[in-house]
């Protein structure tokens, strides 16, 4: 069979940081991003999170990363996800990195 690149080719879209931004409307984002992505594309989830025993604005829709994972799990299910958590400084310094693909 001949190299196709079309076949072989995988798109890749980001966010990195704005979910704090649109958490409000987080269910439109979702159906948005699934809607203009491709059958075979990757999502490249990048979000810091305040010290999550804090009070931060979006905690009752996003508390934790496994949020995000719920509010995507519609359209897309996680390959690798990473979370780490500084328990050491009391800042913004927590992320969650998550790699999904659509379904």
């Amino acid at each position: 069979m001949p190299y196709s690149r079309e076949r072989e080719s995988k798109s890749l879209f980001v966010i990195r940081g704005t979910l704090w931004y649109v958490f409000p409307k987080i269910e439109n984002v979702v159906e948005n991003i699934a809607a203009i992505m491709n059958e075979s594309g990757l999502l490249l989830i990048v979000q810091n999170f305040p010290p999550l025993d804090s009070n931060f604005v979006g905690k009752d829709i996003l508390p934790n990363y496994k949020a995000i994972e719920a509010r995507f799990q519609r359209h897309f299910e996680v390959i690798r996800s990473i979370w780490y958590q500084d328990l050491l400084r009391n800042k913004n310094d927590n992320w969650y990195i998550g790699l999904f693909k659509k379904i």
